[in-house]
């Protein structure tokens, strides 16, 4: 994570803030997506990936209705963009390989290109318009509420247990 949490001063107010921020990061990502879709989705979704690990950090000191909100909204915000940009991924992944690898080519290998290109231009992420991004913006933006009826830990400390416990993958 390119946070760093610190245990001086108001530990709370500083993960208000970092909560915050990457909210704002996601929102701005995706109102990048206008003008370039592929990064703009890129970086949208791995703030999602970030705001849902933070959430899951301090999930213990939260109410288990508003983690779970939380939780099911950077979801589906990641979930709204995820197949095109995964379809897009697919097929330049698979032109890089055709370049490096000349005994990939032949009709096996259109066969499976022009399946990849098919999947791409179904709904590709460009076509879905500015509307679409603007639109999830506004919707990341309006769910930046700050958390101030969170009980957020006072200090780092409190946080180890839940660490350990993510880190070993225990449920």
């Amino acid at each position: 994570m390119r946070y760093r949490l610190t245990p001086n001063g108001n530990f709370a107010k500083h993960l208000r803030r970092l909560m915050r921020s990457i909210n704002d990061d996601i929102a701005l990502s995706l109102l990048r997506a206008c003008r370039d879709p592929e990064t703009g989705v890129h970086e949208a979704r791995k703030g999602c990936k970030e705001i849902r690990a933070v959430l899951r950090l301090v999930k213990p000191h939260m109410d288990k209705a508003d983690f779970s909100d939380n939780q099911s909204f950077y979801k589906e915000v990641s979930g709204k963009l995820s197949g095109n940009r995964d379809a897009l991924v697919r097929t330049k992944t698979w032109n890089n390989l055709l370049a490096e690898t000349l005994c990939l080519e032949g009709k096996p290998a259109d066969t499976v290109a022009s399946f990849l290109s098919a999947q791409a231009q179904l709904d590709p992420l460009a076509e879905k318009g500015s509307d679409f991004f603007v639109d999830l913006a506004l919707e990341v933006d309006s769910n930046s509420k700050s958390p101030k009826d969170w009980s957020l830990p006072k200090s780092l400390s409190d946080l180890v247990p839940n660490l350990k416990k993510n880190l070993s993958g225990s449920p």
